[in-house]
């Protein structure tokens, strides 16, 4: 590995970082430093999501919609209720 060819290694990022450059020249000019980072960067790095695979089977499946667990009836909520529910405890 040390003794490979660095020129042919560094071809593939080099080329992205040249076309980033090229693609936000016009920014750089107009003085958006933030537009020509972004450009170069979106061709060093693109986005994770921009395969067009999962749009489409995201798009053509929706998603299950998730049951709602049924609720217990809630416990009476009277305070003699609780009362009596409190001293059967400590008896």
């Amino acid at each position: 590995y040390v003794l490979s060819d660095f020129a042919k290694a560094d071809q593939d990022w080099l080329d992205d970082l040249m076309r980033g450059i090229s693609d936000g020249a016009a920014a750089l000019a107009a003085g958006d430093g933030g537009r020509f980072q972004n450009a170069v960067a979106a061709r060093v790095n693109p986005a994770r999501n921009s395969g067009t695979e999962g749009l489409a089977t995201a798009q053509d499946s929706p998603a299950p919609r998730a049951q709602r667990p049924e609720r217990p009836a809630p416990a009476p909520t009277a305070f003699a209720d609780k009362l009596k529910s409190l001293t059967d405890r400590f008896k």
